[in-house]
């Protein structure tokens, strides 16, 4: 992974690996100093390798605060299963 920004981010979705979040939004939420533009850029980059997934506007989305339809990110499935199995391991040993 590349820098503090895709961390930061990273780390709010494995906080709630149920949510998603359009950029607007994890801008205001977790870089609020940065420029939205660093935020999309961590979205796409976290989104290539593989870390989060961007939902299909028609599969689902949200109105942004500009009133247009607008993708949404989630944590990628399988990344949310090895949190599950790695927060359960400590506990059965």
């Amino acid at each position: 992974m590349e820098g503090t920004q895709e961390r930061k981010i990273l780390a709010f979705f494995e906080a709630n690996p149920d949510g998603y979040f359009q950029k607007h939004q994890v801008h205001s939420l977790v870089m609020p100093d940065d420029l939205v533009s660093s935020v999309q850029r961590a979205l796409r980059n976290l989104t290539q390798t593989g870390y989060l997934q961007k939902m299909p506007l028609k599969e689902k989305s949200a109105i942004s605060p500009y009133g247009k339809e607008v993708h949404v990110w989630k944590l990628k499935r399988a990344r949310q299963e090895e949190l599950e199995e790695n927060a359960y391991h400590g506990l059965f040993e």
